[in-house]
């Protein structure tokens, strides 16, 4: 429940204009994915894991910044087929920059 309210509250504040970049299925699986990865991990002190939505919030609005959606579904395939890419290697750095943004670490 805790975690479809932040989903909601997530989507809702970074649903503008200027940053919607990627449409609402990516938003939300990307979304869904960060959370569940962020809740599981055992570098999150379970005290902080409320704050998950704002982590992953934070690397949505980044990524956001220099890759649409269809850059998401090129780069998301590249993934998946085990390859990288200059903008896959951008969007990994965007973990623990907001990492330390949001926990402090």
């Amino acid at each position: 429940m805790m975690r479809l309210m932040l989903l909601a509250v997530l989507l809702s504040g970074l649903a503008t204009p200027a940053g919607a970049e990627w449409n609402r299925k990516q938003r939300g699986d990307f979304t869904t994915d960060c959370l569940d990865s962020c809740q599981a991990n055992p570098n999150v002190h379970p005290t902080r894991r409320a704050e998950c939505g704002a982590y992953c919030g934070c690397v949505l609005g980044e990524a956001e910044k220099f890759m649409t959606s269809a850059d998401y579904e090129v780069q998301n395939k590249l993934v998946e087929e085990g390859k990288s890419s200059p903008t896959i290697e951008r969007f990994r750095k965007l973990f623990p920059m907001c990492g330390a943004r949001v926990f402090g670490n």
